[in-house]
């Protein structure tokens, strides 16, 4: 089931809302526009490199087109239980963040609007109810960033621990072989 914050509460889009906010003219909306139907890329990402919106402006009309709560993600620590839940493949396609996790509801952050398909795709990854927040692009990108640092030390420590890991000769069990003299096995090992 798809988390009742994500959907969408008005009808208006992005641009019509920065419009009637007085943030962005009709001509600055139809030129982006022209520029999305030849890229992939998100309206607001695009509105924001042209320079006439900032960042916070798209994410405050996600809100109000969303009723999401905005956070920034920078204030916050995600734990790697919580980030490992996510590819991060996944959160660089979709611009979005695992924030927090509290029994089987799943806090994310994202940049843009979410499909219903998207927030069913990471419902099935996580076995979590989504719940979604808003935050501005680059807090997204600098955290994925982050995240991914974070993976990466945690790989490296996990492999450096398991090369130091001392190797010991134990006493054999019974009908068993005594190990030879100089050969040792694996801390750990069930063999």
């Amino acid at each position: 089931m798809v988390s009742p914050n994500i959907r969408r509460m008005t009808k208006k889009r992005l641009g019509e809302i920065l419009l009637a906010e007085g943030i962005l003219t009709n001509l600055q909306l139809e030129q982006a526009l022209a520029v999305q139907k030849t890229s992939s890329r998100m309206l607001g990402e695009i509105l924001v490199e042209m320079k006439v919106v900032s960042e916070k402006d798209i994410a405050e009309s996600l809100c109000t087109q969303f009723s999401c709560p905005y956070v920034s993600t920078e204030q916050y620590f995600v734990s790697g239980d919580v980030a490992s839940l996510i590819p991060i493949e996944v959160m660089r396609k979709y611009l979005l963040v695992p924030v927090d996790k509290f029994s089987n509801i799943l806090t994310i952050a994202v940049a843009g609007a979410l499909s219903e398909e998207v927030v069913q795709e990471i419902q099935r990854l996580t076995g979590c109810d989504i719940h979604v927040f808003v935050s501005t692009m680059s807090d997204i990108r600098s955290t994925i960033e982050r995240l991914e640092k974070q993976s990466k030390r945690s790989s490296e420590e996990d492999k450096s621990v398991s090369e130091v890991t001392p190797k010991r000769r134990r006493a054999p069990v019974k009908g068993e072989e005594e190990i030879p003299e100089g050969e040792t096995e694996e801390a750990g090992s069930e063999e």
